[in-house]
Formats: structure tokens, sequence, C-alpha cells
């Protein structure tokens, strides 16, 4: 090949990636929209140029910056192309890098700096019996496809310059290796040569302003110090996550002895289950953990932040869950087994805050509804997504307990879940009776009466699975919203599945492309008007299902039977209400009856009959929220 024609060919794969990646850049500030800040002194509240530095500085500077001509020496004044920029930028802030490293290694020796380098120091970290390596930074070259970094499917953005190596939650990411992994927004920390193309940032990005890294070398400096520092909560890295010569990175969580002091509880990451895939909003993440002192045990560590305005008049997820354990339930729910709000430090009041960590000090009023408090919820591990299911019937045993938790939940601990979907409904194999389905994620569950601005948030869920009362968004939410997204769950089930591990294939929907991204949506193919309960229509198609003489949703052939059976007699129970064909009595009678059904196909399917729990004195009554006309009777509950 001739050096015109790879000229050429460099020249239309830089031109495909830089369309690509447009198209991305898009997206991220489709979902950034109204979420963008500047900060006038970002740079000197989190890069500000330390004594310490400043000798390293001086000599880095010596050794790369010509002052004559204002510029750093080796990067092209005026290419024709990026590309040209990307190498002698990345062995610049090697090079600066390197600087910031001798800076703690020889803190009380500047003279170290000094002095031209003739051939780069080999790294400590690549001695296997060095620890370094949590402290080491190193920009990678990603320009190239055989070494591009990783990310998510949900935003395939590849860096220009990629900064590997940036805390104990990325520790694993080498950056000698030939592709690094990105797990942290667009990436754990990205150096951005265009202005336009900023950084992401929990709920808000804010920005420094643009500045020219030729005209301002040692505050470009600075911040590559910081960028490399051991300090990795001056860049945003949890403190909790700490090093372990042993055990490697561990994440520390701190328990209330009782006494004031808290007490030190350690969990070794095993793997990450669930990554939020939104740059905005509460940054969600699950891990699969061990705990330190116990090595056969296995948890659930879910971290989110938590908006301040939505705690005013609501609860969090750690403080529900340590309620209804407080009544006594202990089955179908996941059980609590730590919560706490993360602090920065000892000081319990210290709390880990966006606006705390922005160094916000006299926040407007408008900062203030948008501040966030990070979380830390540590759960006992149960099983598989309900979707999993490997036979009939652990698919209806766990939908059961599942429906039967929700009673207790709402009888006995006075807590409504709203947000019943596939995903928050897990299979536990081994589990006894009662304890077969495990209800999780309480993030938008409330206390049962709560009138509160947080109880009144509309359209909670997934719109697949959405009542039609909260698809309108007219009244309360109530049980009987959460019984009708149980049974929209189950229909799902029956029509998009043919037998276990068999979803029906998967085909495009109109007008569902996800956004930045060229590949469109990919959904079960589901029959008929069914394929609409994701749309804008939902409300309308849900509300003539029911409104239908029959029932006329196409369950799948394998659920036929008492199944199908189970789907007609569940359609009916809302049918009657929605239709005011049936008196309300209370809540116990609504659960029994819907419970009822269930029970029947476990019987007609040869499972054995299923007697219900001993009858408890009724707790809230609820009306129908169908009729209106009644008034709620029940005790609030305390914690």
């Amino acid at each position: 090949m001739s050096e015109d024609d790879r000229t050429t060919q460099e020249s239309e794969c830089l031109s495909t990636d830089t369309a690509q990646a447009s198209r991305y850049v898009e997206g991220v500030r489709d979902e950034f929209e109204n979420n963008w800040r500047q900060d006038d002194i970002f740079l000197e509240k989190f890069f500000p140029v330390c004594p310490s530095w400043k000798p390293y500085i001086e000599a880095t500077q010596k050794r790369a910056y010509r002052a004559s001509s204002s510029r750093w020496k080796g990067i092209p004044k005026s290419p024709n192309i990026a590309s040209k920029l990307y190498t002698p930028l990345r062995m610049l802030m090697n090079d600066i890098l390197v600087a910031e490293e001798e800076s703690r290694q020889h803190p009380s020796s500047p003279e170290k700096a000094s002095g031209r380098r003739t051939a780069p120091r080999k790294p400590p970290y690549l001695r296997d019996d060095s620890w370094s390596t949590k402290h080491v930074r190193r920009i990678l070259a990603t320009h190239s496809k055989r070494k591009r970094v990783q990310n998510g499917a949900h935003c395939p953005v590849t860096p220009t310059l990629f900064l590997a190596g940036a805390g104990y939650q990325v520790l694993k990411i080498s950056w000698t290796a030939t592709r690094a992994v990105a797990v942290s927004g667009i990436s754990p920390i990205e150096i951005i040569l265009d202005s336009d193309d900023l950084p992401a940032a929990r709920n808000r990005v804010v920005a420094s302003q643009p500045f020219n890294y030729h005209q301002y070398p040692t505050q470009f400096c600075a911040i590559l110090f910081g960028l490399g520092s051991d300090q990795g909560d001056r860049i945003g890295f949890d403190k909790n996550f700490v090093m372990d010569h042993q055990h490697g990175p561990l994440l520390r969580t701190r328990v209330d002895s009782g006494n004031g002091l808290p007490n030190e509880v350690y969990y070794s990451i095993d793997d990450t289950l669930f990554h939020s895939p939104s740059f905005v909003g509460r940054g969600t993440i699950c891990w699969l953990a061990v705990k330190l002192e116990d090595p056969h045990s296995l948890f659930v560590i879910k971290d989110a932040w938590i908006s301040r305005a939505e705690l005013a008049g609501g609860e969090s997820e750690g403080s529900l869950l340590r309620h209804a354990q407080s009544k006594g339930i202990v089955e179908g729910i996941a059980q609590l087994e730590h919560f706490e709000e993360v602090t920065r430090s000892n000081d319990p009041n210290d709390l880990d805050t966006i606006l705390r960590n922005r160094q916000v000090d006299t926040p407007a009023a408008e900062d203030l509804k948008l501040d966030r408090v990070h979380t830390r919820i540590v759960l006992r591990t149960y099983g598989k997504r309900l979707e999993f299911f490997k036979s009939k019937q652990e698919l209806l045993f766990a939908f059961r307990d599942a429906v039967l938790a929700h009673r207790e939940l709402h009888e006995v601990a006075g807590i409504l879940h709203r947000d019943i979907s596939m995903g928050n409904i897990l299979i536990n194999s081994g589990g006894t009776e009662g304890n077969r389905g495990i209800l999780i994620d309480f993030d938008h569950a409330i206390r049962v009466g709560d009138t509160s601005l947080h109880s009144t948030k509309r359209k909670i869920g997934t719109w697949r699975f959405m009542s039609r009362n909260i698809l309108e968004g007219k009244n309360p939410h109530t049980y009987i919203d959460d019984l009708e997204s149980f049974y929209f769950v189950l229909c799902w089930i029956f029509m998009a599945y043919t037998g276990p591990d068999k979803p029906t294939p998967k085909t495009v929907l109109p007008g569902k492309a996800d956004t930045g991204s060229d590949k469109p949506k990919l959904k079960p193919v589901l029959p008929g008007k069914a394929a609409w309960w994701d749309d804008e229509d939902a409300c309308a198609m849900k509300g003539g299902h029911f409104a239908s003489r029959d029932f006329l949703l196409p369950l799948d052939s394998w659920f036929n039977g008492c199944f199908r059976e189970l789907a007609v007699n569940l359609w009916n129970f809302f049918r009657l209400r929605s239709l005011g064909l049936t008196n309300f009595v209370s809540a116990r009678n609504d659960y029994d009856e819907y419970l009822g059904y269930i029970d029947q196909c476990i019987e007609a399917a040869g499972w054995g009959p299923r007697e219900h729990p001993p009858d408890k004195p009724d707790g809230a009554l609820l009306p129908s929220h169908r009729t209106g006309n009644e008034t709620e009777t029940h005790p609030v509950p305390t914690s």
C-alpha cells in the first residue's frame, strides 16, 4: 500500500469514527440538557498549585516548555488533522505525570526532578513486589483500533486520550493493557481536547472556563498533578474504597456500634451486577460482594445518589426495609444487612453530597434542590430475575410469594412498593413457601397514607407494567395499581416467552431507537395491541384491554390450560373493578381473591393445594381508586 493510499484509508476511518462519535456525543448532550453549569473558579478550587509541586512543575516546564514562543515543545502548531496531536500530547502529559510521581517519592529532594530525562524510568508498578499500582496513572493512546477503550453498550464512546488507573474502583485497568474498560460515565477520567465535550458528573455537569494550555502551562501541570495524585477523593473517588495488601481493593462500611463510634466492616467486590446507563440521576450501581470476615458469605451492595428534595416527605430504601424487618417481615422481600448515608470522614454529619464534593459553600436555592446524598445498602443475596425461570412451577411459585410479600408489606408494615416490574421480582430457587419469590428495589416505595409531594410523583415504574391509573396520573397510587402491575408482568411473560430461557425472537419496534446510537432498539415481538404497552398510547391500549367483553391477549401455547385460566381470572378481577361491577370491601378481600386465583392454578397444575396464611387483623383499609367516593382509614406506622 502506497503512502497516499494509507493516508486516504486513515482519513476515511477517521471520518467514519468522527461521524459516529458525533452522534454519541449529541446523545450525551441531549441527556445533559438543562444540567450544564460553569464554575468560574473550578480550577482554583480543585486544581490549585500546591507548594510541594512547584519545583517539579518548574523543572518540567524548563525541560518541555519553550517560554520564548509560549508553547509546549513538540506540539504541532497548526496540524491539518487532529490525529497529529495524539502522540505528542500523550507523551507530554505522561511526562508531567511522571514528575507528579517524583514529587511524592522525593518530596524533600526537588533537585531530582531537574535535568533532561533521556529515557522513561521503569514504572515501579511493573515490579511484582510493588503495590504502587494504586498511585500510578498514565495516559493511554486510544486512537488506534487496537487500543480502543471499551465502554458500555449504552454509550460506546471512545475517548481520544484516556487516563487509566485512577482509583481503587478501576484498579484492574492496567495502563499497559492494549484495551482498557471505561466503567463510570464516558470513562473513569477523560482528557477532553474539545472544550465543547465536557466531562460527565453526577446530577449536573460542572465545567471550568476553557483555557489555553500553552498560555497557562503552570495551571496545565497542576491539573495533571491533581489527576495523578494518590488522593483519589480530590477527583471524586470514594474514600471508602481502601487497599489491603492481602485482599486487594476493599469497600469499607460503617456500622453503628451503639457507643457512638462506628464499627468498620469490609467487603471484597466480586462482580458488578448493575450499573445505571444514565449519566444524570441516581447513578445506581450494584455489586456482588463477600464480607471479609466471612469468606463464604455473599451480599449485594447497592450505591445510589438520592435527591435531597425527594427525601422531603419520603424515606430511603434502607429506612423502609429496616422498618419492614422491625415488623417481622422476613420472607418475600430483600433482607437488609446494613444501610448508611455515606460520610466523607468519621464525622457522621460530614455526608457525602454533590454540593460538598463540589465545594459549594453558599449554594443557591436552585442548587439545593438538585443536591444528592450518597447512600449505600448491603442486602443478602437470593437468586435470579423472574424471566430466568426454569419451569412453570418455579415461575408461578415465585410470582405468588412476591404477591404475598406485597400484601404483608401493605397490611403489616404499611408500605406500598409502587414499582412492580419483571426486574424487581427475584426467584429464590432454594426458598421455602413464602420465600420463593423476593421483592426488591424499594427506591420508590412509600408509607401507606403518605400524602407528601414525594408520594404524588407521577408515572413511576416501567411503562409496560404500569397500571392505567398511574399512566393517566389522575388518582393516588394504591395497592390496586401494584396488583395490576403484577398482572401485566405475568401477561408479558405468558406472551413473550415460549418456555424457560426462550424469549420470542427480537425485532424492531417502530419509533424505538436508542438516543445517540446507530442501532435500532430490539424488544420481544409481542402480537397485537400488547406491542404498544411501551408506547405513549399504553394507557388507552390497556383501558381497551379491560373494557373488552373477551380476553384477547394472545398468550403463547406453552402457557395454555390453567395458566391461561389464571390470566383470564386476573383480567376479570380488574375488569369488574374498572366497570364498577364489584363493591369494595377491604384490601384484605382483594388480596385474598387475587391470591386465590393463583392458588387455583397451582392446584390445577398438580403441585398441591396452597393454603393462605392464617388471618391477621385488618391493617390499612384503602378504597378502590376506581370509585373515589370513600375515604382512607388506616394507621400510619412510624419507625
